[in-house]
């Protein structure tokens, strides 16, 4: 084994990080980088670096450098004694605990003194009546004045030193819950129960001289949440302004000074996966089993964690002052937002918001209902994500020309993407939702065949002045089996639309099949993949009419159709 010559220690919390790389809430770590000057002497050093977080990802250490010296070996040891070193933050925290305990245990100290100066005053009195019943005191006038003087003296001392009692158990509490306070904030330090920690050793080899060494390790408990401001104006030139924040939860057991952060849509638990692996396909035979079996399999949640993420780690550059808005660099995997300005986040930090960008998109505003969930029209933004900036799913406060209408989810739109925001209900277009109608049938010789016929209507009014597009979006039967076969028919008499059919391949002119919905609503119908229907009319002001969708369902007779609605 190769002599070390020269031993270095650093503590972690000393040396700058130069940047903070936060990964979304599924993955619920951060990568962090720092970067350090050292003189080494010409042979084997040891550079140790203390205080490693509580929170470190196991195997996630990774150290490079710059300068004329090779790195044999990283590992991470234990350290104990002198060298386990407080953060001021956690001491601080500890003292205030140490207060609130010393307070807590003096007004308890107070209380048992207190009830002990009762307990002696019933005791002698207890005692003077033990002596007058064997005889031992002579009465006499005396006597009983002293007696009278002492009774009065007991009871004035009773209820004084009794409301002491009572003033203490209400200053005991209050200390009480302060110090439960005080101990769960340094619970959460996470130092109160610990007298060791972690220290990384890098085994560097010099011909002697600076070097400059850069070390790179993952935390759990640290993930950033996207929130999005939405501002809608209406109009014949409609738009949409989208303010987009990240809020930074930071629970890794350090604090970040004036640190660099960038905020990546990456997911490192997912990307360890290997690449499924195929076997033989055989086809065979199936003999049923007895109907009372039960077939199935068991199903097990995996809990996500930090996983190491191997690419390399990409150097911050200066932060620039003419906007706000976030760097964005995009892979074919994740994209990541560099925030312009450095931010100070403390450990134990619920919520830390960063700007990442403000952008305007041209929008068009339409009315869409779903009646079988909703007998409501709602007023809808659709708009293409034609920003630089991939919109990860998360809250949104939404705003139409100005007022407060909605607050709720925002669905993942990367660029280029088409996305609707729902503005709320729209209370000038009335929809009625009439009761859906079922209708039984059987037929053939050989084969008996089961047929269902389902009706849904939706009756429409526009109350609006001005003409308007509506979506009626209804939910079709998708066949998964080639038993089951489904005609839809579709009609709208009350519309100046001629009638058409719609059969299951779908060769009417009339409606298309579509991969996704078009980025713009237009009168037509559509039907996506998953079977939703999606029919779009012009109404004009007080205009009414109905929308019919019949479809009929046929399978044999002997089976079962069972529905399960998936997203």
């Amino acid at each position: 084994m190769a002599t070390i010559v020269q031993s270095q220690k650093l503590n972690l919390h000393d040396v700058a990080i130069v940047q903070a790389l936060v990964y979304s809430s599924e993955s619920n770590c951060a990568e962090l980088r720092r970067t350090f000057q050292l003189d080494l002497a010409a042979g084997y050093n040891e550079v140790k670096i203390q205080n490693l977080p509580f929170d470190l990802v196991q195997d996630s250490i990774r150290v490079s450098g710059a300068g004329e010296a090779v790195i044999h070996d990283v590992s991470v040891k234990n350290q104990e004694g002198a060298d386990f070193i407080i953060p001021e933050r956690v001491l601080a925290i500890k003292e205030i605990f140490e207060e609130k305990e010393r307070a807590k245990d003096k007004i308890n100290d107070s209380r048992t003194a207190v009830q002990k100066r009762i307990e002696g005053l019933d005791n002698l009195i207890t005692e003077i009546a033990k002596h007058g019943k064997d005889g031992s005191f002579h009465f006499d006038g005396r006597t009983i004045e002293s007696l009278n003087a002492l009774h009065d003296y007991h009871q004035e001392k009773t209820v004084t030193l009794r409301a002491q009692i009572r003033t203490l158990d209400q200053e005991f509490r209050r200390a009480e819950e302060e110090f439960h306070r005080a101990s769960q904030d340094y619970d959460n330090t996470g130092y109160r129960w610990r007298n060791s920690a972690q220290y990384a050793s890098i085994v560097v080899e010099s011909e002697g001289g600076s070097v400059e060494l850069t070390i790179t390790y993952q935390v759990n408990n640290v993930a950033w949440f996207p929130f999005y401001d939405i501002r809608v104006t209406s109009g014949e030139a409609a738009e949409m302004h989208i303010t987009y924040f990240g809020k930074v939860r930071q629970f890794s057991g350090e604090d970040w000074k004036n640190v660099p952060i960038v905020l990546s849509t990456a997911k490192p638990a997912h990307g360890v996966k290997t690449l499924p692996k195929l076997g033989a396909l055989e086809a065979s035979i199936v003999v049923p089993e007895p109907e009372h079996q039960m077939r199935g399999g068991y199903s097990g949640m995996q809990m996500m964690e930090c996983a190491s993420y191997d690419a390399a780690p990409q150097m911050l550059g200066r932060a620039m002052f003419k906007t706000a808005s976030a760097t964005v660099k995009s892979s074919n995997i994740a994209s990541e937002f560099s925030i312009g300005r450095p931010a100070t986040i403390d450990d134990r930090t619920e919520e830390y918001k960063v700007n990442i960008g403000q952008f305007t998109l041209p929008t068009k505003l339409s009315n869409v209902t779903v009646p079988s969930r909703n007998a409501a029209a709602f007023l809808v933004a659709n708009s293409v994500n034609s920003s630089d900036y991939p919109l990860v799913a998360g809250q949104a406060s939404i705003f139409l020309d100005g007022a407060f209408v909605n607050k709720g989810e925002f669905e993942d739109a990367v660029v280029s993407q088409k996305f609707e925001v729902s503005l709320g209900v729209d209370p000038n277009i009335r929809v009625d939702y009439k009761p859906v109608r079922n209708y039984q049938e059987q037929s053939g010789t050989v084969e008996k065949i089961n047929s269902q016929v389902t009706e849904k209507t939706t009756s429409v009014t526009n109350l609006r002045p001005n003409t308007v597009l509506l979506t009626i979006r209804e939910q079709l039967p998708r066949s998964t089996d080639s038993r089951i076969k489904v005609s839809i028919i579709t009609r709208l008499p009350h519309f100046k639309i001629p009638i058409f059919y719609l059969q299951v391949r779908l060769e009417s002119p009339e409606a298309k099949e579509v991969a996704e919905s078009s980025p713009e609503p237009a009168v037509g119908a559509e039907i996506t993949p998953e079977k939703i229907l999606d029919y779009t009319v012009e109404l004009a002001p007080g205009q009414s009419g109905s929308f019919t969708v019949r479809y009929v369902t046929e399978h044999p007779q002997a089976e079962q159709i069972s529905y399960e609605e998936k997203f």
